[in-house]
């Protein structure tokens, strides 16, 4: 069965986009038939990660551990404030997410994200701290507490600043 999908000029929408990856999952039996993505794959894809500017990489790595231990929607992941972190060293790093879809009046919950063993490519913790590190090296500065972790990166590999603040990525772009 052929899908089509309407553009109109304007964005693919949220349904078109259902459409056509439901359309070219049809071969394989549907979107239940789909591979999972356990944290082996997850690792296999960032090691082989394309030669982009350090930071959009560590930037990138970082988004998708991040994302994929915590399980959290795009606009949870695009209103992390470096606040909303707390590093716990050999522990990992608690995520507190202030407001999500499901919790409107904001009572907020806290997330874990672990601290891999040692070589473990697919360690979240080590990837924000890595990312910390280098957005502060290009900065010249340490973030401010109330900065969106997960900025937007220029083609010349530097942060996007507004005002000497840290823009940060929002939820369409994740």
């Amino acid at each position: 069965m052929s899908r089509q999908i309407k553009r109109g000029g304007g964005a693919l929408s949220r349904q078109g986009l259902y459409l056509a990856v439901g359309g070219a999952t049809e071969p394989v039996g549907g979107w239940k038939e789909l591979p999972a993505c356990d944290d082996r794959t997850l690792g296999r894809l960032l090691r082989s990660q394309p030669g982009t500017a350090p930071l959009v990489t560590a930037r990138d790595r970082a988004l998708l551990l991040v994302g994929f231990y915590t399980a959290l929607r795009r606009s949870n992941l695009a209103a992390l404030r470096w606040d909303d972190l707390t590093d716990q060293g050999e522990d990992g790093t608690a995520v507190r997410v202030r407001r999500t879809k499901t919790d409107q009046e904001g009572v907020g919950r806290t997330l874990w994200v672990p601290q891999a063993e040692p070589g473990n490519s697919a360690c979240p913790a080590t990837a924000v701290r890595a990312y910390r590190v280098r957005l502060e090296q290009l900065l010249g500065r340490p973030v401010a507490d109330d900065e969106p972790v997960f900025a937007v990166v220029l083609k010349s590999g530097v942060p996007s600043c507004r005002d000497e603040r840290l823009v940060g990525l929002g939820g369409e772009a994740l």
